[in-house]
């Protein structure tokens, strides 16, 4: 919804702040949902250099092979595997990098995956679960699932961003909010 920076419903013709506006969005509380059945979606900006990809979502099903992120028409990709950890996959297809501190689960969840300089940070719930060196290597995101393995999940937001986020950020981003900003859960802390 938007509003002015007052906080009130505007009326024709009144000026409304960007801030308002972007975060009181009538769709931040929509969700598309993947059935796992060659679903996928295009149209993700593509990012070099440092990048972080915020991803609230439930994955339903575990156990097979789900991409959540994959490069349009190539080999990167943000996938779970059998093993019920996460993968990422970087433009030549191999060597695989698991994310192995974190075991996935059927509840909602918010990933966070942050490239600075020649590491990726990856975060749980805001938490920082491991960090690992990718020097030298190359990930492009373009679509969300894939069409021969998309991921079995309810997504409620995925946000690119063209740096790497910090700390504060991520938790900004990883906490579950009402329409007016407040935080439903309190934070989170470290397992």
């Amino acid at each position: 919804k938007m509003r002015t920076s007052a906080n009130v419903n505007p009326v024709l013709g009144e000026g409304v702040a960007k801030w308002y506006a972007d975060e009181f969005s009538a769709y931040r509380d929509a969700r598309v949902v993947f059935d796992g059945n060659n679903d996928n979606m295009s149209g993700l900006p593509a990012l070099t250099g440092d990048w972080s990809y915020m991803i609230d979502t439930s994955i339903n099903t575990l156990g097979t092979a789900k991409y959540l992120l994959e490069q349009t028409a190539g080999s990167s990709a943000i996938l779970a595997l059998a093993d019920n950890y996460m993968y990422l996959r970087d433009t030549t297809g191999v060597n695989d990098i698991a994310l192995t501190s974190y075991t996935l689960t059927t509840g909602r969840t918010q990933f966070g995956f942050v490239r600075s300089g020649d590491d990726l940070l990856y975060y749980v719930n805001g938490v920082l679960k491991e960090t690992v060196d990718v020097t030298g290597k190359t990930f492009d995101f373009g679509d969300i699932g894939a069409s021969a393995d998309s991921a079995d999940m309810d997504t409620k937001q995925i946000i690119p961003f063209g740096r790497a986020l910090t700390q504060t950020e991520i938790e900004y981003y990883s906490y579950r909010r009402s329409e007016t900003g407040d935080i439903l859960l309190p934070p989170l802390l470290p397992s």
